[in-house]
């Protein structure tokens, strides 16, 4: 049987392409997994750090009862695997290596995810695959996977990473293991933030994604002192050095550099920085210093109590670029691919004066521990990534590529949600920043029925439709397979100071002590009012974005047409201030 399944799965191949992504709003990236013979199909989330694949078991929503005509039992259905539905299925004893008879016999384990997730459950064995653009298919046979009966996420994951716990073969493995691939490597274009899908490519890379140059790092190691997440050590994840950043004016063609030091208000340090990549996560975690750079060059208010910053939505018409530097690479992200549309329930939040809230896709990284570099910058690049020779390749994408804008309706509430205030003072717990814990930007029950609308349902939060025959005309004349040894056009980089580098896990910490010294706001009726603004004697222009006054629904006029720079000389010494108005 599976000699027939591989024989199908590699005449399929031979003229295949990508997996196309469903992309939720820009934030989350998630493709449709099932099991050969069997009408077994669920959600699985693109997760490129981790190795361990795992579903989400059908006991995993409680679908009974009074529950039963709920809209999260309703749309839960796409997510779950049902073991009982597969003529495959086995569970799994991984120390022994062999399948057991039952639940009560296989390997139980929970996994803490380096994006602050975690799934319990038991292990299983199953074939899985994946459908391509062309509507082939691409089965992994014996796939050992954690079927979870509980998580902090509503939906599994698809992993295309490298380590696992148990050292179990991942999805690629045995992708390359069946000889469907080349190598244990993938390339990942997710588009533009408004695009209608992502693209995944399996074993290869396709170059009419990207613009050169494609440069090539080594993976930067993890160290995990305290156990976070289970290892001491690690040289298996992607994580990239990022030398520095800076802010452009596209139309006026000038750019200001940020400060080389960095102060995430537990350690200080200098760029370059290692920062991994996770595409589980929506949010950019720098340290608290970076953030404040850009976010005052927005005239972005802090929300002090849910610790994000709050922009005018406008500025995402800005001309202009967040860029990250590494070495001879730079990666261009404009300012609208970072950020978020605010809601709390099913209402935007906006300025007194009536104009939209968006939260900046950005938040310190002692908040997870380490710095990181999620979708909002994946979707500005094109990243391969080759576990056999531990090297990840970047570029900028190629934004002539990408497929039109999504149809997805935001009517209702797919942005980032902010919950209400329960209380004007601190606590002890840690807001999440992430995207999928039950207490971060949405609930289970929102995340959720965003991430398992059917493709074909046009009510459903996410309308966009992904089918597996299309009606774009794709490119493939740049497809190129990755090796075993190297990534096809990828060029060495020129950072001779990060070799020695170490991306070193912390545990999350609270910033209860820092003033951020920028201009706060606080939320009333769905509104947000801002506080005095803290420069006192620093004339800050007007841009785009809401200034203070504007927020308190004053009669100040903007300019509508410029953008201010500035960046602090320090983070202890805020006050300090120079701007260029571009």
């Amino acid at each position: 049987m599976y000699q027939s399944l591989l024989v199908l799965s590699l005449i399929c191949f031979s003229s295949a392409n990508f997996v196309k992504l469903r992309s939720n709003a820009g934030m989350f990236y998630d493709t449709m997994a099932g099991v050969p013979r069997s009408d077994e199909e669920f959600w699985l989330r693109l997760d490129i750090n981790q190795g361990l694949s795992w579903t989400l078991d059908s006991s995993y929503y409680s679908c009974n009862g009074s529950n039963v005509s709920s809209s999260l039992c309703f749309n839960s259905a796409r997510n779950v695997y049902d073991a009982s539905n597969s003529p495959t299925a086995d569970f799994v004893d991984v120390y022994a290596n062999t399948t057991v008879n039952n639940t009560d016999e296989a390997s139980a384990e929970r996994v803490n995810l380096t994006n602050n997730l975690f799934a319990d459950g038991v292990y299983m064995e199953d074939n899985f695959y994946v459908t391509l653009n062309n509507r082939a298919r691409m089965t992994a046979t014996d796939l050992k996977f954690l079927n979870a009966h509980n998580s902090s996420a509503a939906v599994g994951s698809l992993a295309l990473g490298s380590y696992t716990s148990q050292d179990v073969p991942t999805f690629l493995q045995r992708l390359q293991s069946g000889g469907l691939i080349e190598s244990n490597s993938f390339s990942l274009a997710l588009n533009e933030i408004d695009s209608s899908y992502g693209e995944l490519y399996l074993g290869t890379i396709n170059s009419t994604k990207y613009v050169e140059p494609l440069v090539e790092f080594d993976f930067i190691p993890v160290s995990d002192p305290n156990g976070v997440f289970g290892f001491d050590w690690e040289d298996t994840f992607p994580t990239v050095p990022i030398s520095g950043l800076s802010m452009s004016s596209n139309d006026k063609q000038r750019t200001v550099f940020f400060p080389n030091d960095w102060n995430n208000t537990v350690l200080t340090g200098t760029y370059p920085l290692p920062m991994m990549l996770d595409s589980r996560n929506i949010f950019i975690h720098l340290p608290f210093s970076s953030i404040i750079h850009i976010a005052v060059q927005l005239n972005a208010l802090y929300l002090d109590t849910l610790q994000k910053w709050a922009v005018n939505c406008s500025v995402g018409q800005l001309d202009a670029t967040l860029n990250f530097h590494m070495g001879n690479l730079t990666v261009h992200a404009p300012i609208k691919e970072l950020i978020y549309p605010a809601y709390q329930g099913d209402k935007r939040l906006s300025f007194a004066n009536g104009e939209d809230v968006c939260i900046l896709a950005m938040a310190p990284d002692v908040y997870i521990g380490y710095p990181l570099l999620g979708t909002p910058f994946l979707r500005n690049a094109v990243v391969a990534v080759n576990h056999d020779s531990k090297k990840v390749a970047v570029a900028n994408l190629n934004r002539d590529s990408i497929p039109p804008s999504s149809n997805v309706s935001v009517s209702e509430s797919m942005g980032v949600y902010v919950p209400p205030p329960v209380s004007t003072s601190r606590t002890s717990e840690r807001p999440s920043t992430l995207d999928e814990s039950s207490t971060a930007n949405f609930d289970k029950r929102e995340e959720s029925d965003v991430s398992s609308s059917s493709v074909t349902n046009s009510n459903s939060r996410n309308s966009s439709t992904i089918t597996s025959s299309g009606t774009q005309t794709e490119q493939t004349s740049g497809i190129a397979t990755i090796e075993t040894d190297s990534i096809p056009g990828a060029l060495g980089n020129n950072l001779t100071d990060y070799s020695t580098l170490t991306l070193t896990i912390y545990t999350n910490s609270e910033v209860d002590e820092l003033n951020p010294n920028i201009a706060t706001a606080s939320i009333s009726n769905g509104s947000i009012y801002s506080e005095p603004y803290p420069f006192s004697g620093t004339a800050v222009a007007e841009s785009f974005s809401a200034s203070p006054s504007q927020a308190e629904g004053s009669n100040s006029s903007s300019s509508g047409s410029s953008l201010v720079l500035c960046f602090f000389t320090s983070l202890a010494s805020l006050l300090t201030v120079s701007c260029l108005l571009l």
